[in-house]
């Protein structure tokens, strides 16, 4: 992604953070951070990436769901697998301070490797067959952008939308 369009869409959730929308992670290790469902934006991001992901990955796609996480001081992502709506991850780092890239360890069939994101970076993995984990968070905040596809001729293409009958694009909604 484009450094300067990651920079936009972290501004745009420090905006929503700032007018208190964003919602609390009951999630353990995340004590402080805040994440936004289906932001109309990550929404219209997570379609639009579609046909890159689909050359990267060698799979036609159908988008299930966006969200965004804001990690802060301390918080960690426990080791674990996504649920099946998340077949196809691409995990993109919007920005934050930190003095050095937050670690996001996959364990893949080549082992566990770390992927280093800069703003604007993306990793695309198989979050429903990979375990991935992050370690405590040492830097003020860091926000990060999470896709998800499946595979339209895979046993989870019934998630396309994640059982929504479309993405909240902002586009044609009630």
């Amino acid at each position: 992604m484009d450094r300067g369009l990651a920079e936009t869409l972290c501004l745009h959730i420090r905006n929503r953070e700032s007018a208190n929308n964003l919602a609390r992670p009951d999630r353990e290790g995340m004590p402080s951070a805040q994440e936004a469902p289906a932001d109309p934006l990550m929404e219209n991001v997570l379609a639009s990436l579609l046909p890159a992901v689909e050359r990267i990955s060698g799979t036609r796609l159908h988008p299930t769901y966006s969200f965004v996480r804001v990690y802060r001081r301390g918080d960690r992502l426990i080791r674990h697998r996504d649920r099946i709506s998340c077949e196809v991850s691409v995990s993109v780092n919007l920005g934050g301070d930190s003095e050095e890239a937050w670690p996001l360890w996959v364990a893949g069939a080549c082992g566990e490797r770390a992927a280093r994101l800069g703003p604007g970076d993306g990793l695309l993995y198989r979050g429903h067959d990979c375990e991935h984990w992050r370690e405590p968070f040492e830097g003020s905040d860091w926000t990060q952008l999470f896709l998800h596809y499946v595979d339209q001729e895979g046993p989870y293409a019934h998630m396309a939308f994640d059982g929504r009958e479309r993405l909240s694009t902002g586009r044609n909604e009630d």
